[in-house]
Order: C-alpha cells, then sequence, then structure tokens
C-alpha cells in the first residue's frame, strides 16, 4: 500500500545531495532530501531547489522563523509542488 510523504521546497544557493540530510540551528532534523532542481540563475538570486522530505510541524516552524536551518544563511521554504509516495 503507497504512503504519502510530506515534503516542502528549500530554495537556495547553497549545493546540497539528493539523499542528505538537514537540520537545525539546534540540532534537530529538518528532513532528507528526495530531489534537486537546478534553477535558471538569471531569473533568481538563487541556484537550487530542493524538495525535502519532513513534517508539516517543521515545515510550518521554518515557515515562520522559529526553525533555522543549520550552516544556510539564505533560503526560502514553500510548499512542494510535486506528490511523493512511498510504496
Amino acid at each position: 500500500m503507497a504512503h504519502s510523504i510530506f515534503a516542502f521546497s528549500l530554495t537556495t544557493s547553497v549545493v546540497l545531495e539528493k539523499g542528505q540530510t538537514v537540520f537545525s540551528e539546534s540540532g534537530d532534523l529538518i528532513g532528507r532530501i528526495l530531489a534537486v532542481h537546478k534553477l535558471p540563475e538569471e531569473k533568481t538570486l538563487y541556484s537550487y531547489d530542493y524538495d525535502v522530505e519532513s513534517t508539516p510541524d517543521t515545515y510550518a516552524k521554518l515557515k515562520s522563523g522559529e526553525l533555522k536551518i543549520y550552516r544556510i544563511d539564505k533560503y526560502s521554504v514553500t510548499s512542494c509542488s510535486i506528490c511523493y509516495v512511498r510504496k
């Protein structure tokens, strides 16, 4: 039976890899990178868009600024436009 995975999009100029985990400044797990999308450089200040497997609660805390991503100063988070499932 397939289960949907909650994911959000993380956009930044920092280079990360598929499968890499992302942590908060306090050491809490934010999530695992499911996909990497290179953005056209002339259209944005950021170069990469990552789909990150996480939880709705973690996403809300990142969006509100309550949580900060470790070692990434400039980024934005948005809802993910791709639906991921685990079989």
